[in-house]
């Protein structure tokens, strides 16, 4: 069943989690022209976001990266800066040197760990020890 703008608007409301009947149910297309509509609530568009997993349409990429290094688009952004990350396509490569440019910025959004974690999906060996220390650090302070 493919739902329109309305329909994934509606279910968005209705449903307790959302993301995962949208991964089914609502075209790619439709989910990415709700990401980038900065009308809707960011809650609306983070749980757009999140239902692209995997399927991110070519036609949208360059306008979900651009919004992807927004930092001012809060959840939205660290939504799709996981799905953009564990998408293939060819913007991964842009994707990764953005990401390996970020280390060391200060940013509101989205955090240094996370920004190492969407390195991960890439192969990208070099996160792996900083990762493993931000993770490190993690379990010393949970202990």
């Amino acid at each position: 069943m493919d739902l329109d703008r309305a329909g994934v608007l509606e279910l968005i409301e209705t449903l307790p989690r959302p993301a995962d009947r949208l991964r089914t149910d609502a075209p790619p297309g439709v989910l990415a022209e709700i990401v980038l509509d900065r009308r809707e609530s960011w809650w609306v568009r983070r749980t757009c976001a999140r239902a692209l997993d995997g399927r991110v349409p070519a036609e949208h990429v360059a306008e979900l990266f651009a919004r992807a290094r927004d930092e001012h688009d809060g959840e939205v952004v660290r939504a799709l800066v996981d799905v953009l990350a564990t998408t293939q396509g060819t913007h991964r490569d842009d994707l990764l040197d953005w990401l390996r440019a970020q280390e060391g910025v200060e940013r509101l959004t989205p955090t240094p760990e996370r920004l190492l974690r969407a390195r991960a999906p890439m192969g990208d060996l070099d996160a792996a020890e900083p990762l493993g220390r931000v993770r490190l650090g993690v379990a010393r302070w949970a202990a």
